[in-house]
C-alpha cells in the first residue's frame, strides 16, 4: 500500500477512479470511457473544494462499482441534464420529473452518479437531503411495497429520510436513505431495521452481525433502500464514518476469499478515506459495499 500512497501524490482524482475499475472484474475500454466522459461533462475542471465532493462505492466482490460527485443544485443540474440528454439520450419526461421533484423537495445540493455492474450501466441522480415523509410517499408509485414502507413508517416514528434519488433508465429505480434515530440503543435501531426486512419478506441477516457491530463500537444505523416497480432491488444496513476493521468484518461476512480480499486492499490503499459502509440483500445474495471520499 505504500506505493499507492506515494502515487496518490501525483495522480489525478480521475486517474484514480479508473485505477479502481481497472482493478475490478468490470474493467474495459468501454466502462473507462463511460466513467471519462461523464467525470469530464459533469465536473468542474477548476475546483479543488468541488472534487472534495466525488465518491467511488465499490462491493466487496467489485462486480457494481458507483461513482458519485454532489454540487450545489443549480451548477450540477445544468452540467447533469446537458450530459444525460445530449450524450446519453435520456428520455425528456425523465429530465421533467426530475426538475418537479427539485420544486417538490427544494435540495440545496445535487448528486449526479453513475453505475457499472455486470449487466451494463446505470445512472441517476440523488437529493442528499432531509425529506418528510410524506413527500418520500408521494414520489413512488402504488405498489405492495410502497404499502409495506408506508405501514412500517406509519407503526413507528423513530426514522428520518436524509436522501432520495431515482435512476434515469426505465423502470425508474427509487433510492432512498432512511436515519434510524440515534439516540435508541443499537439494538433497539437494529431490530427496527430488521422489521421493515421482515415486512419485505427478505432473507434473514447472518445471525452474527449484530454482535459484529457492537463489538466494532457502532452507534448509529441507516437503511439503504432502493424499490422499484417489480420490488425490492436492494435492503442495505448502512453504517457512516466507519473503522477499515469494520468494513473488512462485513466483507467476511459475505464470503472474502484472498481474490476479494487483494481487491479491497488494493481500493482502499488508492483512496482511503471511508464514507460508509454497508451489508445489503441483493438479487445475487448477500454483499458489502464501501463508499470511499476521492481526494
Amino acid at each position: 500500500m505504500d506505493s499507492i500512497t506515494q502515487s496518490n501524490l501525483t495522480i489525478t482524482n480521475q486517474q484514480k477512479i479508473l485505477l479502481a475499475l481497472h482493478n475490478s472484474p468490470l474493467s474495459s475500454k468501454a466502462n473507462a470511457a463511460f466513467v471519462t466522459e461523464w467525470h469530464q461533462y459533469v465536473i468542474p475542471r477548476f475546483s479543488t473544494l468541488d472534487t472534495q465532493n466525488l465518491e467511488f462505492w465499490s462491493t466487496h466482490n467489485r462486480q457494481r462499482i458507483t461513482a458519485c460527485y454532489t454540487g450545489a443544485v443549480d451548477d450540477v443540474l445544468e452540467k447533469h441534464a446537458s450530459y444525460y440528454n445530449h450524450r446519453l439520450k435520456v428520455d425528456a419526461h425523465i429530465l421533467q420529473r426530475l426538475e418537479r421533484q427539485g420544486k417538490t423537495f427544494w435540495p440545496h445540493q445535487l448528486t449526479s452518479w453513475i453505475e457499472l455492474n455486470t449487466l451494463g450501466a446505470n445512472a441517476g441522480w440523488f437529493f442528499p437531503v432531509e425529506i418528510s415523509m410524506e413527500a418520500l410517499l408521494d414520489s413512488l408509485e402504488n405498489t405492495t411495497h410502497k404499502k409495506i414502507l408506508t405501514r412500517w413508517i406509519n407503526i413507528q416514528s423513530e426514522v428520518t429520510c436524509i436522501g432520495y434519488g431515482e435512476s434515469l433508465v426505465d423502470p425508474i429505480i427509487h433510492q432512498m436513505t432512511l436515519r434510524l434515530d440515534a439516540s435508541l440503543p443499537l439494538v433497539n435501531q437494529f431490530h427496527l431495521a430488521l422489521n421493515l426486512a421482515d415486512f419485505f419478506d427478505l432473507p434473514s441477516f447472518p445471525g452474527q452481525l449484530l454482535n459484529i457491530l457492537e463489538h466494532y463500537h457502532t452507534s448509529a444505523l441507516a437503511i439503504s433502500l432502493w424499490l422499484s416497480p417489480e420490488g425490492v432491488i436492494k435492503f442495505g444496513l448502512r453504517i457512516f464514518n466507519p473503522s477499515t476493521k469494520l468494513m473488512l468484518a462485513l466483507a467476511m461476512l459475505t464470503g472474502l476469499d484472498k481474490k476479494t480480499e487483494d481487491g479491497i486492499a488494493f481500493t482502499y490503499g488508492l483512496l482511503e478515506k471511508l464514507a460508509w459502509v454497508e451489508i445489503q440483500h441483493t438479487a445475487n445474495g448477500i454483499w458489502s459495499e464501501a463508499s470511499y471520499q476521492v481526494s
